[in-house]
C-alpha cells in the first residue's frame, strides 16, 4: 500500500507529464481507478486555503496556488477568479 506522500508525488509527476490520467497510469502500472480516487481523497482532505499575497499599488493581484503562479487584473469579477481557481483545482 503507497503512502500519502508517494501519492503526492505520483500525483506531482502526473501533473508535469502532460499525460492523460489513463495513460500516465498505464504507463506506470497503476490502477487507474486507484489513482482517481486516492486523487479525490488527497483532495478533500487537503486544506481549501490558498496562500494570496497582494502587492500594492497595482492593478494586479497575484497569487500561488499549487505550484501555479496566477496574475489578473485587480478588476477581475468574483465569478471569473473563482472560474479560475476551480479550474485549476480539478487539473
Amino acid at each position: 500500500m503507497r503512502k500519502r506522500y508517494d501519492w503526492e508525488s505520483i500525483f506531482n509527476d502526473f501533473a508535469s507529464s502532460g499525460l492523460a490520467a489513463k495513460q500516465f497510469c498505464l504507463e506506470r502500472n497503476l490502477n487507474y481507478h486507484s489513482f482517481i480516487n486516492k486523487r479525490k481523497q488527497i483532495k478533500k482532505n487537503s486544506s481549501s486555503f490558498l496562500p494570496v499575497v497582494i502587492s500594492v499599488p497595482s492593478d494586479k493581484i497575484s497569487f500561488s496556488f499549487d505550484g501555479h503562479i496566477i496574475e489578473v487584473d485587480s478588476s477581475i469579477n468574483d465569478d471569473a477568479l473563482c472560474r479560475v481557481i476551480n479550474a485549476l483545482k480539478s487539473s
